[in-house]
This record gives structure tokens, sequence and C-alpha cells, in this order.
């Protein structure tokens, strides 16, 4: 049987940029700074990929660009905008949360056939998120992701 095909952290960064392009580069939206730690059944979660997308509401069609952040050793994390500006969007985002990184894959001894590394975040976290998060147009250092690995349900 195949394995379950998981979407790697360039996927997932391609999809921003194929969002955030629909805004055609327009400064028609306020950003705001955003930061928090994302940890994993109360470890800080490092090397992790942390990507805001904004929801568009009341007609709106493209809210702005996605924004993306990787957290450090202690699971801290900065969004910047996919088009290098700091912060996000504000309003609501789905948030998704991946450790895949693309150049993880190359075949080496331990994995001969390059096989994409087993991502120990959930799927409600990442490909099929449950996250979201309302960015204030103040900004917030705590937009903090408490991650369990074991499904609550």
């Amino acid at each position: 049987m195949r394995p379950k095909a998981r979407p790697s952290a360039f996927a997932i960064s391609a999809l921003v940029v194929l969002f955030s392009g629909a805004c055609g580069g327009s400064d028609s939206y306020d950003l705001a700074p955003v930061s928090g730690q994302v940890t994993l059944d109360g470890q800080p979660l490092p090397g992790a990929l942390v990507n805001f997308q904004p929801v568009g509401g009341g007609g709106t069609a493209s809210p702005g660009p996605g924004s993306v952040g990787r957290t450090d050793e202690q699971g801290r994390y900065a969004l910047e905008t996919v088009l290098g500006r700091t912060g996000a969007v504000v309003g609501s985002h789905r948030v998704r949360i991946t450790t895949i990184q693309e150049d993880n894959t190359s075949a080496s001894e331990d994995n001969p056939a390059g096989a994409p590394p087993e991502e120990p975040i959930p799927p409600r976290y990442n490909a099929a998120s449950e996250l979201v998060f309302d960015v204030p147009p103040s900004g917030t250092s705590s937009a903090d992701f408490p991650l369990k690995s074991a499904d609550p349900r």
C-alpha cells in the first residue's frame, strides 16, 4: 500500500503565493506585527513553518497577502508577508503549521528512496487546518499555538 502524500512546506508556501497573487500588489490592506510561540505537547517546536492566510469576508475576493514565519529553538516566530513586509493583514486568518521542509526529501543511507519525513504535527493543524486567528489592528505578540499530537476527539 502506498503511503498517503503530505503537502510539503514548499507546496504550502506556493499556495500562499498563489493566493496572495490575487491581491495584485495593492496596498489597500492594513498590516500589524504578529509574533508568538508554537508548542507541541507542551514543548517548544523549533523549525516549524507558521503560515497565516487571510480569509476574505464581506464580498472581499482578495483580503491581502499571506504571511509566514519560522520558529526558533524556543518555538518563537514573527510573521512577514510573502511580499517581504513585517506583520500580517488585519483580520481573520486560516493558520497552517508544518515541520516538513522541501530540502528534507533527498536520498540518504537511512532514507534511500528520498521519501519525505514523517510530519509530527497532525493534519488538523496543517493540511486540514482547523486553526484560525484574528489579527487585531494593534498587532499581537501572543499568537500562541499549543498543539497536541494526540487526537482530542
